[in-house]
């Protein structure tokens, strides 16, 4: 009766969180413990998700019910589930009620504590786990390293580093690869390269980690010199490539990405993204321009994220004409229209003073997200229209959207030109709820619905010249300076 009311239960959880039936996700219960375990398995992976641990508290039920919470195994099984669920507190209580003199329980506390960022905690567990003279393994080291990384504790990760060398661990994908990135992230680059060098395989991901910690220290060459290493000892050196190009570009390191750019000997879309959304990011349109005509040339057909890209440099070079026969090669070519492009394209037009075709492209498609609603509500001030960006503003938290900083920074200047007061000390309160305050562009924003902005601005524009002689060095965005 008991394995009928378990399979029931198994069955809820899966015909509720995934598409695929119950027939596929498990199949009919034997009678063996193992092999209940292993069926149980694709359940918990269906069950990961904050929002089902009422369900896998009626599976540990059940378990407990049936007079099965004595196996091990399978009580670490749900002791995972409530980890990778967040939900640590019944992880806690169940670990407590376990034979722990195995790593399996422990590896799932530490993990769960470093998910949670509770990174003292996850280290308190690893010690424990030693002093009770259990032996961790591979999966319990690189919870442990994140931890030591989360509390930038280094000298103590090279304790546990020493510690996994003596286990034999070292040479391990996973393990090395949390050391390197702990290493790199801390400036330790020289540590990070001599992990890299001790391990026998090395996959993308490894490669990417090695080349980002290059990227972040500063050292190109060494960066360039690992990505040619790369080349000659990994059969797929363009995802990393693609990863290294995009780093490069976003530190605006251009020379450094046109260069390994034409070092690969085959390019995909997602190079060129890279390349092209550098040259947009750091002021070069023209050049943005010619790469995107090369990438035509080439035969490389331009995506969604390729667009969203490109289309403010057309803007920028104050190009509504080019910007619309840009999209109407987007609707030739049936490019997928996700958030991205759709906020580019709601962006240039209301910039470019259509506000109707801005409208009708939000209008499309069911695709609607803060983003895209404070692309609109920016827009809709941009072009004087302050009552339309209010009320956008209603429509969106009335559909249960949750405004950002952005979307705040973005509504306020509408309610300073139509000197609605009341709403914008509404939003403030809802701002200081958040703890949004100090974001630049929405302390901005407050400092201009304030009934007395003009003569703040003047007594700080008086002010200036003591503040220059202090060694304050103006910048346009800030809080000094109106907004007109």
């Amino acid at each position: 009766m008991y394995k009928k009311n378990l399979c029931f239960m198994c069955r809820t959880a899966v015909s509720r969180y995934t598409t695929t039936s119950c027939n596929n996700v498990m199949p009919k219960f034997h009678f063996s413990e193992d092999s209940l375990v292993t069926q149980l398995e694709s359940v918990f992976r269906a069950c990961s998700d904050a929002s089902v641990v009422q369900q896998v508290k009626q599976i540990h039920a059940q378990v407990v019910v049936a007079g099965m919470s004595d196996s091990n195994t399978l009580s670490s099984k749900i002791l995972g589930m409530y980890v990778l669920c967040g939900s640590i507190k019944d992880a806690r209580d169940l670990f407590f009620r376990l034979e722990l003199c195995y790593s399996l329980p422990w590896n799932w506390m530490i993990r769960g504590f470093s998910m949670l960022g509770w990174f003292d905690f996850a280290l308190l567990f690893y010690f424990k786990m030693l002093g009770s003279k259990v032996a961790p393994d591979k999966y319990t080291f690189p919870y442990v390293i994140k931890a030591c990384g989360g509390l930038n504790n280094l000298p103590l990760c090279k304790m546990v580093h020493d510690m996994i060398r003596s286990m034999g661990f070292h040479v391990d994908l996973f393990v090395g690869s949390s050391l390197i990135k702990v290493y790199a992230d801390n400036g330790y680059i020289h540590d990070a390269r001599r992990v890299f060098d001790e391990l026998p395989l090395r996959d993308g991901i490894l490669w990417n980690v090695m080349l980002n910690g290059y990227v972040k220290s500063g050292d190109i060459n060494n960066a360039i010199g690992t990505f040619q290493e790369m080349r000659n000892s990994y059969n797929k050196p363009s995802s990393v490539a693609n990863t290294l190009i995009a780093m490069y570009s976003k530190c605006g390191s251009l020379f450094d990405a046109r260069k390994l750019f034409n070092m690969m000997p085959q390019t995909d879309t997602v190079t060129w993204n890279g390349l092209i959304a550098g040259y947009v990011q750091n002021g070069f349109t023209d050049e943005a321009a010619t790469l995107f005509n090369a990438m035509i040339s080439a035969g490389v057909k331009p995506d969604s994220v390729t667009f969203a890209s490109f289309l403010p440099s057309i803007l920028e070079s104050g190009s509504l004409k080019h910007c619309k026969e840009i999209h109407s090669y987007i609707v030739r070519h049936r490019v997928p229209f996700d958030i991205y492009l759709k906020s580019a394209l709601i962006d240039i037009y209301f910039k470019g003073g259509e506000v109707e075709m801005a409208r009708n492209i939000f209008h499309q498609n069911t695709l609607i997200d803060v983003a895209i609603c404070t692309a609109m509500i920016s827009g809709y001030v941009l072009n004087g229209l302050n009552i339309d960006a209010i009320n956008f503003f209603r429509w969106l938290i009335q559909k249960g959207m949750m405004p950002n900083c952005l979307t705040m920074a973005s509504v306020l200047p509408a309610c300073a030109a139509l000197a609605s007061l009341k709403l914008g000390k509404e939003l403030h309160c809802d701002i200081l709820k958040k703890g949004l305050q100090n974001v630049i562009q929405v302390g901005s924003a407050i400092t201009d619905i304030h009934p007395q902005s003009v003569e703040i601005y003047l007594i700080l524009k008086s002010l200036l010249p003591e503040l220059r002689k202090q060694g304050y060095v103006p910048q346009p965005y800030l809080p000094l300076h109106p907004q007109s």
